[in-house]
C-alpha cells in the first residue's frame, strides 16, 4: 500500500496566519489612525471656521465703516447742492438789480407845479409759495421763476385850477421817455382820485406805475 498518511498534531488554537501582522494588532491601529484623522479634519474645519468669521468680523466692520462715511459723503453732496442753489440765486438777484434813484430824481422835472407829492412806495413781487412736498421744500431758497415784477406807486394831491388836467399830464410823462426805462404803464386805477372832506380844494390821487419786469439770468 502506497498511500501517504498525514496527522495534523496541532491544536486548532495553536494554528496562527502565515500574516507578519496580526490582526489583534492591526485592527486597533486602524482604529487609532481612523480617529486621529478625524480628529485632525474636525481641528482643522474648526480652524477654517475660525479664520472665516474672523474675516467675516472684518469684512462687516469695513462695510459698516464705508457706509456711513457713504452717508456723511450724501450729506455733504446735499449741503453743497442747497449752498449752491442760495448762492446761484444771490448772483441772480445781484445781476437783475434795478436802481430807481434816477428815475425818482427826474420826478421832479415832470410834477406840475400845483401837485404836491405825499409818498412813493416800491411794492415788491409777491414771494411765492414753497412746495408742498417736503423734500422739495427743504431745497427751496426762495423764487425760481425767471423774471418779476415791482409795482411803483405814487401818491399826492393837485390843487386848482387844473387839478384833473395836471395829473393827466403827470401820467403821460411817466408813460414817456426817459420813464419809459423803468416803468412799462402809468395808470391811475379806478377809485385812484378822491376828496378829503377837510381839503375839499385838493385833489387827492394814486398812480400805479408797473414797473419793467427784473429778469434773473
Amino acid at each position: 500500500m502506497n498511500g501517504s498518511l498525514h496527522l495534523n498534531l496541532i491544536k486548532e488554537e495553536e494554528i496562527v496566519s502565515s500574516s507578519p501582522i496580526r490582526s489583534r494588532v492591526m485592527l486597533p491601529l486602524v482604529g487609532i489612525v481612523g480617529l486621529v484623522t478625524v480628529l485632525l479634519m474636525w481641528t482643522m474645519t474648526e480652524f477654517r471656521l475660525s479664520g472665516l468669521e474672523d474675516q467675516k468680523a472684518r469684512l462687516t466692520a469695513v462695510v459698516n465703516e464705508r457706509q456711513g462715511a457713504h452717508r456723511d459723503v450724501l450729506r455733504l453732496r446735499g449741503e453743497l447742492a442747497a449752498l449752491k442753489a442760495t448762492f446761484r440765486q444771490l448772483g441772480y438777484y445781484t445781476n437783475s438789480c434795478v436802481r430807481w434813484a434816477e428815475t425818482v430824481s427826474s420826478l421832479a422835472g415832470v410834477v406840475p407845479t400845483n401837485i404836491q407829492l405825499t409818498a412813493l412806495n416800491l411794492v415788491p413781487a409777491p414771494l411765492p409759495y414753497p412746495p408742498v412736498d417736503k423734500a422739495q421744500a427743504a431745497l427751496w431758497h426762495g423764487p425760481t421763476n425767471a423774471f418779476e415784477r415791482a409795482t411803483l406807486i405814487i401818491e399826492g394831491m393837485a390843487k386848482e385850477p387844473n387839478r384833473e388836467k395836471a395829473i393827466n399830464a403827470l401820467v403821460e410823462a411817466l408813460n414817456a421817455p426817459p420813464f419809459t426805462n423803468r416803468i412799462e404803464k402809468a395808470e391811475i386805477r379806478k377809485g385812484g382820485t378822491w376828496q378829503d372832506s377837510t381839503q375839499r380844494e385838493y385833489l387827492h390821487f394814486k398812480i400805479t406805475c408797473a414797473a419793467q419786469p427784473r429778469r434773473f439770468e
